[in-house]
């Protein structure tokens, strides 16, 4: 008893001795029970979104800030003072528009076309806990598009050369299908290279093909056709009736489906890796002579098995010709010599095209700017003299921005993009390009379609959605400037870089469900006729398709 006493003591001393030793402040600070008060209870947003605030205080344990999970706003904290007892923060929230109804509305009379809602945000400090409501208005039912009225293409019109004429063309040729990797496919058998319908991947392609494309709501489809191996030799050139009567099968079809329809020389001078060689034509004349001999007679050919049909089928000389620098090699540094080349070539096509008679003397046909692209299109394309006045158009390509169209680099586009996940060029960057082309060629009564454009398919809901809202926006941009436009479908299916799989080849089918609401977006960006549905709406609505 007295050793245990004695230890007693000695514990009691230890103790005071670390009390005394301790801070002040430490020693004298209250222990602050576990609080939360929150100012504004609630907060209140218009449907079009938009930020507020309110302040909490907290006390005693460590706090939480615990959203649910209705996922259309976003928040953040920033600390007003703290001291022993308490903490104060202003809680800043970020409502996003209330648009979630919208896409599925039917009309502007559709009731309802959004409603209201609700979510919360719990702070959570030890066993004390407080809520804040968020509140948003219903999306006003009088900015709902009317997607069941769509501009209907007609016939293509004869055109005086004025720029309402010219769009009145575009218009006729309005949103298209390309069919791509298919007919311009090709590999290469004991050094040769050979042209084949199926040799990437896709499979023949069918009468069905064309009638669902046409259900679906295209009105034109471009036919690119890789004529290599299929060419006899100098100096007639000429090119295998098999390959030839397979092409004017598919151009067949698709007058049997409605469809307006271009066809072309494709890879025959891709990257002046084949015959059609732009970077050696302009580097040495007795090469050129060559390779327009073989060009003149290769255009007679095609021009006169199709001299029958009518305005509908339209001519394409060539696809993106360049030396291989994609518009960046010694284009840029000879003098103009390779755009001179490339403007020689439309002459002849045309020269030659004319001189077949029958439809052709007035066919609409095509000319290609170097490379197809857009400024160097602006910059260097002398149009062809004609015989007939007001029946050239100009095509260029567009996949702007490239790295996030074609590449897959960034996850989305726009500026309600994450600007961690998009690339620097938004949508006035692409709205910008195309009015210079309006400002070029359609405000001059020339008509202009995008031959190719496009965005590879997203591996993930969330991506999915800024790539419908890219292609809704680029048809409605499209339309709004005056200008016809068609898809790139290369039947890669999936997500990836390149993978641009809109309809199947050979059945028509949609490949999948981001097919189907991605032509959905397409189809409705170009065709909707409302009044309402301007490109300002799809830019304030977007991303608008879920």
């Amino acid at each position: 008893m007295k050793i245990k006493g004695i230890f007693s003591l000695l514990l009691m001393g230890l103790s005071l001795f670390v009390a005394t030793s301790c801070d002040d402040d430490d020693a004298t600070a209250p222990v602050a029970p576990d609080s939360v008060s929150i100012g504004d209870e609630s907060l209140n947003f218009p449907g079009t979104g938009g930020t507020a605030s309110t302040t909490f205080t907290v006390s005693g344990a460590e706090f939480s800030i615990i959203p649910d999970n209705s996922g259309w706003y976003d928040y953040s904290t920033r600390l007003i003072e703290k001291d022993h007892q308490h903490q104060s923060y202003t809680l800043i929230v970020t409502a996003n528009a209330n648009t979630a109804d919208n896409a599925s509305a039917g009309t502007r009379a559709s009731v309802p076309v959004g409603s209201s809602r609700t979510a919360s945000i719990t702070i959570r400090c030890g066993n004390a806990s407080g809520i804040l409501t968020l509140n948003q208005d219903a999306p006003d039912p009088m900015i709902v598009a009317d997607f069941t009225k769509k501009y209907t293409p007609g016939d293509i019109p004869d055109i005086s050369g004025s720029a309402e004429d010219a769009v009145k063309f575009a218009e006729s040729l309005g949103f298209g299908w390309n069919m791509g990797n298919h007919m311009d496919a090709w590999y290469t058998a004991d050094g040769k290279e050979i042209s084949s319908e199926t040799c990437w991947g896709n499979k023949e392609a069918t009468a069905e093909t064309f009638k669902k494309v046409k259900e679906a709501g295209y009105a034109s489809v471009r036919i690119p056709i890789t004529w290599l191996g299929h060419i006899g030799a100098a100096p007639s050139y000429t090119i295998e009736e098999a390959w030839l009567n397979r092409v004017a099968q598919l151009v067949d079809w698709a007058e049997e489906a409605g469809l307006k329809v271009i066809i072309n020389m494709h890879h025959d001078g891709a990257n002046s890796e084949h015959w059609l060689d732009v970077k050696n034509a302009a580097l040495d004349a007795s090469v050129n002579e060559k390779i327009e001999a073989q060009f003149s007679a290769m255009w007679k050919q095609i021009a006169e098995k199709f001299k029958d049909k009518g305005n509908f089928l339209i001519f394409e000389p060539f696809n993106e010709i360049h030396d291989g620098g994609w518009g960046w090699g010694d284009n840029r540094t000879d003098g103009g010599k390779q755009y001179a080349i490339v403007n020689g070539w439309n002459q002849l096509f045309v020269n030659t095209v004319r001189a077949t008679g029958g439809n052709n003397a007035t066919r609409y046909l095509a000319v290609i700017g170097y490379d197809t692209d857009i400024e160097l299109t602006i910059d260097n394309l002398k149009l062809p003299t004609d015989v007939v006045e007001n029946r050239l158009i100009v095509g260029v390509h567009c996949y702007d921005p490239y790295l996030y169209t074609l590449e897959n680099q960034f996850a989305q586009w726009g500026h309600v993009a994450d600007s961690s996940l998009a690339p620097g060029d938004k949508e006035s960057t692409l709205s910008n390009r195309m009015k210079k082309m309006k400002d070029a060629f359609v405000d001059k009564g020339i008509p202009v379609y995008f031959g190719e454009m496009g965005c590879s398919e997203r591996d993930n809901e969330t991506d999915e959605v800024y790539r419908r809202y890219y292609l809704h926006y680029f048809a409605k941009a499209a339309r709004t400037y005056g200008f016809a436009a068609m898809v790139w479908d290369n039947g890669a299916e999936g997500g990836g870089r390149e993978h641009h799989a809109y309809i199947n080849h050979s059945t028509g089918e949609y490949p999948s469900d981001n097919a189907k609401a991605a032509v959905e977006a397409m189809i409705n960006g170009y065709f909707c006729d409302d009044p309402d549905f301007t490109l300002d709406y799809v830019y304030e609505h977007a991303p608008n398709y879920k």
